[in-house]
């Protein structure tokens, strides 16, 4: 193992350079492109979404919706309990050994998701007054909470269902249903918001989310037949060692780290102002998502391709293909960030006017974008050495703590732009620890 790590360092220069570039055109490129496509029709469905909603509803009815879209999605996050990322890294590293450890896999996934997903549905409809008066200030979210708890259901099994496509590599197939999910998804809830304001939106959003699950599915079902494939497979005590070594310990970061967008909206909520202060946080969000979408989709092929070399115990492609994709996320996070910086007055202003006149705090989420996707890169050795528990308790919660501790420190002075530090600084925090982690020697990941 040693000497064929110092063959793939040896060389010259020039043909190292040209071994990455080798890599990423066989490795990235086919599927990147249709991760492109997918990202774009996803998250261009939702940012579309938004600014349609803001729109039609105005700012306060706006922040509201991005309070019960945000808890959704946690309870969604937490009750999924890493099953999505089980799946992707699994079936990327199995597919190549045969269908009965890929079919346990997809099994294992599904009864976890359907278990987890009514449990999550469960608890946020009996707690939605609860979260509604005691947690963000608002008994007018009561009943949108308890209808956006069907979406939770359906979001938990959607969770598995992309992850798995990932694991197949079949990005052609998440473009094509992202397409189809992205259209019915804006449809679905401006229509509700053009009928009933706020609560037709969460019917909305409900609804998507039951046509994203149907479409998936069906999606996943295609790929698994052209396999051959089968869900049925009995499921053995390799199978449910993973949800010990890795579902458990994912689902616990998932916990922490969802959530902690929650508290810090619960945050923006009471103070004074605190449903508008939300509406804005959200907009500016977004367009941090939206500038993440490119080094994000890098590393969303590069971890179907990573488990896969693992699976096939090819280290020194691994090691150059890792090293490759920090590289190259961190180069394209610059080209996105910069351009978008210039332009950010502009796009707030497509969701209203109310949101332009505090755009500095915009900036400094957007320039957290580095950081961010920085670890995220790393973190793929973290995540395909199976060292979860110490990406749990190293990374996850150093992170995410500090963000809520500083958020609810910063806030009482200057709300927003307390915030945007809060977030700026705990990535920094999170590059730091996923580094400690990830330095561990590549041959641990094997």
């Amino acid at each position: 193992m040693t000497s064929e790590l110092q063959a793939g360092e040896g060389g010259t220069r020039f043909r190292t350079l040209a071994r990455y570039r080798a890599i990423v055109r066989e490795y990235l490129l086919k599927g990147f492109l249709w991760s492109v496509l997918a990202a774009l029709l996803n998250q261009g469905a939702t940012v579309v979404s938004s600014l349609l909603l803001a729109r039609i509803v105005g700012l306060e009815q706006f922040g509201l919706y991005a309070i019960v879209l945000t808890v959704v999605m946690t309870a969604a996050t937490i009750a999924q309990g890493g099953a999505g990322l089980v799946a992707a890294k699994f079936i990327s590293e199995f597919r190549g050994a045969g269908g009965k450890r890929v079919g346990g896999i997809l099994r294992l996934c599904k009864f976890l998701t359907l278990g987890t997903g009514v449990c999550g549905a469960a608890l946020m409809f009996g707690t939605a007054t609860f979260l509604a008066v005691s947690i963000y200030g608002n008994a007018e979210l009561s009943t949108p909470l308890k209808i956006a708890a069907i979406a939770v259901y359906f979001q938990t099994g959607v969770a598995y269902l992309q992850g798995s496509l990932q694991g197949f590599g079949a990005f052609r197939n998440l473009s094509q249903v992202g397409l189809v999910a992205g259209i019915s998804h804006i449809v679905l809830t401006c229509a509700g918001a053009i009928w009933g304001g706020l609560l037709g939106a969460t019917i909305g959003l409900a609804l998507s989310s039951a046509c994203r699950y149907a479409i998936f599915y069906y999606a996943l079902s295609r790929v698994i037949r052209t396999h051959g494939i089968s869900r049925d497979e009995p499921l053995t005590s390799h199978d449910w060692q993973l949800v010990w070594r890795f579902a458990l310990p994912a689902g616990l970061s998932g916990f922490i780290t969802v959530p902690a967008q929650s508290i810090v909206m619960a945050i923006l909520a009471r103070l004074p102002g605190g449903i508008e202060l939300v509406g804005i946080y959200a907009a500016a969000n977004q367009i941090r998502l939206i500038a993440l979408q490119m080094p994000t989709l890098l590393n969303s092929v590069t971890v179907s391709v990573l488990n896969n070399l693992k699976g096939k115990a090819q280290h020194g492609e691994f090691r150059n293909l890792y090293t490759t994709n920090v590289l190259a996320t961190l180069v394209t996070a610059v080209m996105v960030v910069v351009p978008l910086a210039a332009v950010l007055p502009y796009v707030l202003a497509t969701y209203g006017e109310a949101f332009v006149s505090r755009d500095w705090f915009a900036y400094v989420l957007l320039l957290s974008v580095l950081p961010e996707v920085l670890s995220s890169a790393m973190y793929q050795l973290v995540q395909a050495a199976g060292r979860m528990w110490q990406s749990l308790f190293w990374i996850a919660i150093p992170r995410d703590v500090s963000f809520v501790l500083l958020s609810y420190a910063g806030s009482s002075l200057v709300p927003l732009q307390g915030v945007a530090i809060a977030y700026l600084v705990a990535q920094l925090i999170s590059v730091g620890a996923t580094w400690l982690v990830a330095r561990q020697p590549i041959q641990e990941a094997f």
